[in-house]
């Protein structure tokens, strides 16, 4: 039998972190009852240059579940926001103010570069080209 085992981890802290030292210790034990064909360690600093941070509510029928819409955004990324390093769900609010059969849905953005900083323009025109993308797939007609 084999299996295939991939492993991420990452580091979200509240405030600016200059330096964050850690030890690595991932590789599988060789040993009599099992042996590791294989194994890469890539590691992925981020980037020296700030980032800028963005949201967007959207707006879609309630029934469109927020795996869609992550899906959608990943698919949409590397053609309209090269640039988008991450995104999270913020909320999903129905009430006032959102029509019956509709829900709210709120996605913190962040942007970065890694050859330089970004411009707020740059960062505006790749979050409308996916705000638009996500409103074709998935605005509210009502």
């Amino acid at each position: 039998m084999r299996f295939t085992l991939t492993h991420r981890t990452a580091y979200s802290y509240a405030g600016p972190v200059h330096e964050s030292f850690n030890e690595v210790k991932l590789q599988p034990v060789s040993d009599d009852t099992q042996t590791c064909l294989a194994f890469d360690l890539s590691i992925d600093p981020p980037s020296r240059f700030p980032g800028i941070d963005a949201d967007l509510t959207l707006t879609h029928a309630l029934d469109v579940p927020w795996a869609e819409v992550e899906a959608a955004i990943r698919a949409a990324a590397g053609e309209v926001a090269p640039d988008l390093v991450s995104f999270e769900l913020t909320v999903r609010y129905r009430g006032e103010g959102v029509p019956p059969g509709a829900v709210n849905t709120t996605i913190h953005f962040f942007y970065n570069s890694r050859q330089r900083s970004l411009t707020q323009d740059e960062v505006n025109a790749e979050q409308q080209a996916l705000a638009a993308e996500l409103e074709r797939r998935f605005g509210f007609g009502g």
